[in-house]
Order: C-alpha cells, then sequence, then structure tokens
C-alpha cells in the first residue's frame, strides 16, 4: 500500500515537537504515519529520539500500512522495546498512556515531557479505500472505522424520521436537515445500500448548487454517528485528567498536538480541555492550503499541562 495522504499542517506540529522534545510520543490516530514518522527524524537529527513511542489507530487500513511499509524504517531508529502498538478508540488509550508514563518516571526520568498528537481529519487513503466513506464513490454504505457497530445503510433504516433528522442537524450542522432526512428516509423504504443512493435521496432534497457543500454535510454527520467520533473525543478530553497527578508529582508536563477540523470538535477541545493552558493556535498557511485543499479548515491547537 503507497502513502497516499499528505499530512496537513506538518510544519507548524514539527515545531511543536521540537518545542517539546518529548520523552514519551504517542499517535494516537496513526493513519500512515506521515507525522510521526516526521518527528522522529526531526528528533533524531537533535539526538532526542523518545524513550516510548505509543502508536494507536482503530482503523485496519493503519495497521495494515504500518506492517507492510512503515515498521522496518522505524524501528532503524527506535528500539522495539520503546515502541507499543494499538488498535483502540482514542479514549480507549488512557490506560495505556497511564502505564507508559509511570514506567519512565519508575525509571527515573523525571521532569517528563509527553506529547500526544490527535489528528481527527479523513484520510486519503480511508476516502479511497474505506466502504461508504467519500460521496464521489460508489461503494457499500458502510461508513466505519472499524468492524465495530452497525453500519451507516443499517443506522438509517433504524432511525426515526426524527431521529436521523437530529442526526444531520447535529452533526452536520444542516438547517434543512428535517427535509433531507424525509427525502432519505423515503429512498431507504425502496432500498438503501449504497452511497449513490444516498446521493440521489439528497439530490432530490437541495437545490444543484448548494449539493456538494450539503454532501459533505451529511456524509459527515453520518459518518461521526456510526462511529460514536465525538462521544470518544468527548471521554478522552474528560479522561486525560488520569494522567495528570502521575506527571504532576515527578514535576512533568503534558503537552497536546490537536488537529480539528470542525466546529464540532472544537467545542468539545475547548470545553474538556480545560485544565490545559493554550500554547498556540494555528492555521495552515495559503501555500499549503492551495497545495493541500482538505487542510483549509484544519486549525492545530498545542495544549499544556501544568
Amino acid at each position: 500500500m503507497r502513502r497516499v495522504h499528505k499530512p496537513v499542517m506538518l510544519k507548524e506540529f514539527l515545531e511543536v515537537v521540537k518545542e517539546v522534545s518529548p520523552h514519551l510520543l504517542a499517535d494516537l490516530t496513526f493513519g500512515q504515519g506521515g507525522h510521526l514518522e516526521n518527528a522522529l527524524k526531526v528528533l533524531g537529527k537533535t539526538q532526542a529520539i523518545p524513550l516510548k513511542v505509543i502508536i494507536n489507530d482503530v482503523d485496519p487500513l493503519a495497521h495494515e500500512f504500518l506492517r507492510t511499509e512503515l515498521l522496518r524504517e522505524l524501528l532503524k531508529v527506535l528500539n522495539p522495546s520503546s515502541l507499543v502498538i494499538t488498535k483502540l478508540w482514542i479514549d480507549e488509550t488512557i490506560p495505556i498512556l497511564k502505564e507508559s508514563i509511570q514506567e519512565l518516571i519508575n525509571e527515573g526520568y523525571v521532569p517528563l515531557k509527553a506529547l500526544i498528537l490527535l489528528d481527527l481529519g479523513m484520510s486519503t487513503s480511508q476516502l479511497e479505500n474505506k466502504d461508504g466513506f467519500s460521496f464521489k464513490r460508489d461503494t457499500p454504505l458502510d461508513m466505519r472505522f472499524s468492524d465495530e457497530g452497525i453500519p451507516a445503510h443499517e443506522l438509517i433504516k433504524r432511525a426515526s424520521l426524527e431521529e436521523l433528522a437530529k442526526i444531520l442537524r447535529d452533526y452536520g450542522e444542516l438547517k434543512n436537515a428535517y427535509k433531507i432526512a424525509k427525502a432519505i428516509k423515503r429512498k431507504a423504504e425502496k432500498g438503501l445500500m449504497r452511497t449513490s443512493d444516498l446521493v440521489k435521496a439528497v439530490r432530490e432534497a437541495v437545490p444543484e448548487k448548494i449539493l456538494k457543500h450539503t454532501l459533505q454535510r451529511v456524509f459527515q454527520a453520518i459518518r461521526i454517528k456510526v462511529n460514536d467520533e465525538l462521544e470518544h473525543l468527548k471521554s478522552f478530553c474528560e479522561n486525560l485528567k488520569e494522567l495528570l497527578p502521575i506527571l504532576e508529582g515527578g514535576g512533568g508536563e503534558l503537552h497536546l498536538a490537536l488537529l480539528t477540523y470542525h466546529s464540532l470538535e472544537r467545542r468539545i477541545v475547548k470545553g474538556g480541555c480545560s485544565q490545559f493552558s493554550l500554547v498556540a493556535k494555528m492555521k495552515p498557511s495559503k501555500g499549503e492550503v492551495k497545495e493541500n485543499p482538505s487542510s483549509r479548515s484544519a486549525i492545530l491547537y498545542h495544549l499544556k499541562h501544568p
């Protein structure tokens, strides 16, 4: 599997990495590893390779890429015993993070600096290879990151009209959510199993001039609900407090690099990470947006505790 995804705001993220120079580096949304691989290259130049590196992603595609394309390269700079690989939702990684931090402190690495990266965006690989993620490809309407839960077509079938309208309103921020939901449910009565079926339903509900924007919001809303994305993010932010007493006891620091792409994620980050101070809030350069339009909505937050 070749790398098709270009890391968003890589330059800005690497500035955070160089500033923190972490003992523990955790990439909890590994994807195709662009952020992590470049971070290790930067730290290697200063002889500051992390003592512990945690790689996590719930998506099997990410683990396939790691195994076939990147693991051998990573092990050229990392000791195998310093590498932890997990396949969890982001909020399920808290015990792993807690254990790794405690191990390093017990080994005498005080004060400890830990850096956690979350890239909450969709990768090009997911859009091109996973069923249901792109309205531009006719694939089964699945939308699941992992094998857990129910696929999108089943969610639509089970949801009432009011429930579906609420999903579109809450997670897609669509003002005409009820009208669109009505068209989708009408289509579902005849059979709605593929992305092309969902596209046809939405096309019946909105003018052509706003079709693309609406489809982006509809697919976003249903995907978020299928994977409980915002609930996992909220739980992660709330449970970060479990790491703080361990670090504080040794005078350590916990840094977060959070790449967000829409207001729903940003509200959770701002509310759930209130114990952290804002070091920097960064947007992509005009050059990056021109070269990689998918980065245009990105905001990178660098947060720190204490």
